[in-house]
């Protein structure tokens, strides 16, 4: 999804740029950015909060992660995107709205569809393991719709304090641009 965002956002932005007359992109191409942003926001927010809490403390050490490097990496990958989506957030002026949850909550119910079908066709992990995470294990199906249930709670939370960023944001320059 970050991928997928910042590209979109890099075409839409290099089309302005280039165009010699005011330019709109077209309105669905405009709202599928859009979708795409508030649940890259929310969801990075998300896997960072997660992995840092729940992951990281109990996982398997892997040789690769006992480096310097390795280190280098898990930040990189579970701690810089929450910090830069959250401040890109922060600075870009492009509106929210509370009810925008919806966009990480279908994602994270086609996320969820995905570990069950993954599940139920007998998908295998690097290590043989018939589940993506442990959480999110099948076979115990009880610890598997907790972690769901209250992983879809954090993605309103999370979505709810973005939103939170967004009206701080907006009250912010409000008063800066108010006051010259």
């Amino acid at each position: 999804m970050c991928g997928i965002t910042s590209a979109t956002s890099a075409i839409l932005l290099t089309f302005y740029h280039c165009s010699s007359d005011f330019w709109l992109p077209p309105i669905p191409v405009i709202k599928f950015y859009w979708a795409c942003y508030w649940i890259t926001t929310v969801v990075e927010f998300f896997i960072g909060i997660i992995y840092w809490a729940v992951v990281f403390p109990f996982r398997e050490t892997h040789t690769h992660n006992k480096d310097a490097l390795g280190g280098v990496y898990l930040v990189w990958t579970h701690g810089l995107p929450t910090i830069v989506f959250t401040i890109d957030h922060f600075l870009v002026a492009q509106p929210a709205r509370f009810l925008h949850f919806i966009y990480p909550i279908g994602f994270c119910v086609l996320y969820t569809v995905f570990t069950i079908v993954y599940f139920f066709l007998g998908g295998l992990d690097a290590n043989g393991r018939s589940y993506i995470y442990q959480v999110l294990n099948y076979e115990k199906p009880l610890i598997a719709a907790a972690s769901v249930i209250l992983s879809h709670m954090l993605v309103i939370l999370l979505s709810s304090l973005q939103y939170g960023v967004y009206r701080l944001r907006t009250c912010c320059a409000r008063k800066y641009f108010n006051d010259r």
